[in-house]
């Protein structure tokens, strides 16, 4: 499917491991109980593998994840807890190292409130 990338966020970490995490949405605007499909595309970029990755995503209020929509592309450990803003927080524990130039690509879905 095509997508379009309305904003690009990269996060430059210090020392050998170095990540690249992009986020993106399969659609623009979306309505009041309109499903969004998020990807999240996760690049080692660094020098040297990296192993203990924890990758977390806090959802605005206006959005509710919605339940077993999540998946990823190598084995990781994913729990959801409400965070401060009393919304969601996704997290995936990558349980698998991430050699150089490898990447992960994590899908979920989240309902318009």
């Amino acid at each position: 499917r095509d997508q379009k990338v309305d904003a690009l966020v990269v996060y430059d970490f210090p020392g050998p491991g170095r990540l690249n995490l992009i986020k993106l949405a399969d659609k623009k605007d979306a309505p009041i109980g309109d499903t969004v499909t998020f990807t999240l595309r996760l690049q080692n970029v660094g020098d040297s593998a990296v192993s203990g990755v924890v990758v977390t995503d806090n959802l605005v209020t206006r959005l509710e994840y919605v339940a077993d929509s999540q998946s990823a592309s190598v084995d990781a450990e994913f729990e959801t807890k409400r965070n401060q803003a009393e919304s969601s927080q996704l997290i995936w524990r990558l349980q698998e190292e991430l050699a150089v130039g490898d990447s992960v690509t994590i899908e979920f879905q989240c309902r318009v409130l």
